[in-house]
């Protein structure tokens, strides 16, 4: 039999009612962060839980959803108050939810893609699909792609 103390689980450390008090705190807003402060538990165990404790999962990621949508409508609500940062509100979404400025792809692939870009004047008179020649190639992975030289 291994030594060591037993892990911790939700049934045997939090109260009753704690998927009630999740879901209250993130309905205002609130982060991952704040919900381990509330229920006085530190990072690692939060994290176990969200991987072993299904119901636990579930309901933070319920409750991250009412965060977000808390979130987005303080944006929505408040662009014409003017203590409001957009700013600061921006910035938050980015860094909690995701947000970006831009969108980057990475992708290895032995197919070779090759873009000519062509000016305005070079577009006059041309229909829409006049520069654009595709070659239909065999994929391992997904079945057929375009190849577009």
């Amino acid at each position: 039999m291994p030594g060591g103390r037993p892990k911790k689980t939700v049934a045997g450390t939090l109260k009753d009612g704690w998927q009630g008090e999740i879901l209250a705190l993130m309905e205002q807003g609130a982060s991952k962060v704040e919900v381990m402060g509330m229920l006085g538990i530190n990072q690692e165990l939060f994290y176990r839980w969200m991987e072993d404790e299904k119901e636990f999962s579930d309901t933070v990621k319920r409750g991250l959803n009412l965060s977000k949508v808390w979130w987005e409508a303080k944006g929505r609500t408040s662009l014409n108050d003017k203590t409001f940062s957009p700013t600061l509100w921006y910035m938050n979404m980015k860094n909690r939810f995701g947000w970006a400025d831009k969108q980057e792809i990475h992708h290895k692939s032995d197919h070779v893609v090759k873009f000519e870009f062509v000016s305005p004047q070079q577009l006059e008179g041309k229909g829409q699909n006049e520069f654009i020649e595709a070659e239909i190639v065999e994929s391992e992975v997904e079945g057929n792609l375009a190849k577009i030289s």
